[in-house]
């Protein structure tokens, strides 16, 4: 069976991410190592982009080889937001034929809302499933080495079901919206960023604080999976009550050390003065997302408590 799987280009066998990040264009790919498979992607993007205006431009305010890693982080988030969208529209047909339960989901909006929060609960899961997601993490947070491409290619994995969702998913609050488009902006300000240099201080210390949050959030997928499954199937269910206090206590590990982390970051900044002018911003599109947080953790709080949606459900039905 193992000779059937799929390896890497130093003999190893695949991983999930690892056949995520196929997907991906080969812009870039000679400053990856050959001891990942980030260097199998299959196919190049025309260099179109490289030769417009918008390369000469990008050259005015980042290097050469930066402005090339920014557009292969643009062009790689382009190539998810195609594929994730064929297949959320391939996953709603065979579900819709397939499963009568999802079928009859009203109102029929909130299937695409039921979609898109499993697409990101998978995509955030197989990210969460490799090693070598974790060995990455390591050497970033522990040893301060930030890879380039293959860590803004990982990156763009967490921002592509966000981005997808604004078009995909009708009628989305104009809280989730603001959601998504901060995440969007932030992946695009951490992908203009030199992440291979050392230390946490000024706009680099900034760019690397939007990868811990995207890292932390990445653990908490059980959410993702909850949010969608509890609109199709019976939210008061054993299985799904399970699935409920999981993912909240997973939430609650990846918000206390997302916060704490800042906090720290942000205390060390001000007593040294490191801060730059986009701090303020990031600070505020932080507390955005934070206050978001809050208000989903004490949601699932109720949900994994007895009885909550039996009440809820009674409660309907009197009204």
């Amino acid at each position: 069976m193992a000779a059937l799987w799929p390896k890497c280009s130093d003999g190893t066998l695949m991983e999930p991410l690892d056949m995520v990040l196929l997907l991906f264009p080969r812009l870039g790919a000679e400053n990856l190592t050959s001891e990942t498979c980030f260097v199998m992607v299959p196919k190049s993007v025309p260099n179109v982009v490289k030769s417009s205006g918008l390369y000469e431009t990008l050259g005015f305010y980042l290097s050469a080889s930066l402005a090339d890693e920014f557009i292969d982080s643009v062009c790689s988030l382009a190539v998810l937001c195609i594929v994730v969208t064929l297949a959320m529209i391939l996953c709603f047909v065979m579900w819709n034929q397939l499963d009568s339960t999802f079928r009859n989901v009203s109102p029929a909006h909130k299937k695409w809302y039921v979609i898109a929060n499993m697409w990101k609960s998978t995509l955030l899961g197989v990210s969460c499933l490799s090693r070598k997601y974790w060995a990455g993490a390591y050497r970033c947070y522990m040893l301060d080495q930030f890879p380039g491409i293959p860590l803004k290619r990982t990156m763009a994995i967490y921002a592509v079901t966000d981005v997808v969702a604004l078009w995909m998913v009708p009628k989305l609050p104009t809280s989730t919206i603001i959601h998504h488009v901060t995440s969007a902006v932030l992946y695009l300000a951490a992908c203009a960023a030199d992440m291979t240099q050392q230390g946490w201080t000024g706009n680099l210390g900034l760019a690397k604080m939007i990868i811990v949050y995207g890292n932390f959030s990445t653990v908490a997928f059980l959410v993702n999976a909850y949010l969608a499954l509890r609109v199709v199937y019976t939210p008061n269910s054993p299985s799904m009550r399970l699935l409920c206090v999981v993912g909240f206590w997973s939430y609650v590990l990846c918000c206390a050390g997302n916060w704490g982390i800042h906090l720290i970051w942000f205390l060390h900044g001000i007593q040294t003065m490191s801060f730059t002018w986009a701090a303020l911003p990031y600070v505020v599109a932080v507390l955005l997302i934070v206050n978001d947080d809050i208000v989903l953790l004490s949601w699932l709080w109720k949900r994994s408590s007895p009885g909550v949606e039996a009440e809820h459900e009674q409660q309907k039905k009197e009204t």
